[in-house]
């Protein structure tokens, strides 16, 4: 399914969808309120917010956010996980989620997906830089959005 995209000034738009975005906002910052309280608080009703909740984004959270998914051979030694989540840590990236098979012939394979918008080098510079450490091999990224 193909998404189409538009940057619309919301004072063009109904005013319910800048509250399903403040419903969305209050439910997610706020454990004391759930959807129904949070949809109550703004005056929208919660079918109304379920209708439109996974089709509005502020425009920052989708233009913003740079996530990479990359995958490795990984030596099967004590601590070699935790250099390479150093290595991603002093390049200002974030680790958002880690898989890693059992280890066979002394590898393991492992995927990690990332978010690498305060990245301050190129993906070029990046995969350079990764695949100079020993303790990974077959270094590849996988996705970038």
């Amino acid at each position: 399914m193909s998404k189409e995209l538009l940057i619309v000034n919301k004072d063009l738009l109904p005013k319910c969808y800048e509250k399903v975005l403040a419903v969305k906002k209050l439910v997610q910052e706020n454990p004391l309120y759930n959807v129904s309280k949070a949809c109550k608080k703004y005056g929208i009703s919660r079918s109304t917010y379920y209708k439109y909740q996974d089709y509005i984004f502020p425009y920052e959270e989708k233009n913003e956010a740079k996530k990479l998914v990359i995958s490795f051979n990984l030596i099967h030694e004590k601590g070699a996980l935790s250099k390479i989540c150093d290595k991603l840590a002093k390049l200002d990236i974030s680790i958002l989620t880690i898989s890693q098979s059992i280890p066979i012939d002394n590898q393991a394979l492992v995927m990690i997906s990332l978010d690498i918008s305060y990245m301050k080098i190129s993906i070029k510079q990046f995969e350079k830089e990764m695949t100079k450490l020993i303790e990974l091999s077959q270094f590849r990224i996988m996705s970038f959005q």
